[in-house]
């Protein structure tokens, strides 16, 4: 196998990839926490407003899964184009990295935002409903009590 032959670089991508998955136990989240908080302010400015508590849980699935989009860069580039340059396999592999932690973070916290809201609204028609009604006294037919 020559040094330059796609399945040595899938390889070495892979073990990339296992530092990655690693690095990112040991830093308890924080590659995935780089990309959450602008996804996070993203979909604030959207208009829906995730609960807090949510980013970082979110934070640390989305570190532990970028190294897959990784892999999956590098793999794909590497067997379409043999020739491609080292350097430039692991620049696109990085940039799968992030493009993956940010589907998973949009996906997340998303899904996170709009449980709050369906929760939120569950709470205030359910509030309504446990609002006595008043009664209006009845019609008396102009007899004095």
């Amino acid at each position: 196998m020559c040094p330059t032959s796609p399945k040595r670089r899938v390889l070495w991508a892979e073990v990339t990839a296992c530092v990655l998955v690693l690095a990112n136990l040991v830093m308890m989240g924080l590659p995935g926490a780089l990309v959450v908080e602008p996804v996070e302010s993203a979909i604030g400015f959207v208009g829906l407003r995730p609960n807090s508590d949510a980013a970082w849980p979110t934070a640390i699935l989305a570190g532990f899964v970028m190294p897959f989009g990784f892999v999956i860069t590098v793999n794909r580039l590497a067997r379409s184009r043999p020739h491609f340059p080292t350097i430039a396999l692991i620049v696109w592999g990085m940039f799968g990295y992030v493009v993956t932690g940010a589907v998973i973070a949009i996906a997340l916290l998303t899904g996170a935002a709009v449980e709050q809201a369906l929760q939120a609204r569950s709470k205030t028609t359910s509030d309504a409903a446990r609002v006595p009604i008043t009664t209006v006294p009845p019609f008396s037919a102009g007899v004095p009590t």
